[in-house]
């Protein structure tokens, strides 16, 4: 994730990390997309996409996966899924869409 944050940095994107459920949460509350890395705690994540979609229903959420079956429960909540193995272009593209769908749906709600 180091790296993805490297480059999202050098594309102009603000990134903020989190390891821990709370202040993942809680950063949840000021950013436009939530990029969340699927990992052997999927079930952990898992809570944290449902928090976060509680919280904030119009975020965009995007996964980062290794395995789908590991993304069962948050796959429901997903905007968008992307596998881990990507090249970074992708991500940024996959970011670019969720960002236009949010700014398309705030038009149509105004």
């Amino acid at each position: 994730m180091i790296f993805r944050a490297w480059f999202l940095n050098t594309m102009g994107y603000v990134v903020f990390n989190s390891a821990h459920r709370r202040e993942a949460i809680k950063l949840a509350k000021h950013v436009d997309v939530a990029v969340i890395d699927m990992d052997s705690n999927s079930s952990e994540l898992a809570v944290i996409a449902q928090e976060i979609k509680r919280i904030r229903p119009d975020l965009p959420l995007l996964l980062l996966t290794e395995a789908e079956a590991e993304t069962d429960d948050a796959r429901a909540l997903a905007d968008a899924l992307l596998p881990k193995q990507h090249d970074p272009e992708t991500l940024v593209q996959s970011l670019q869409r969720l960002l236009t769908r949010k700014a398309a749906a705030r038009v149509q709600v105004a």
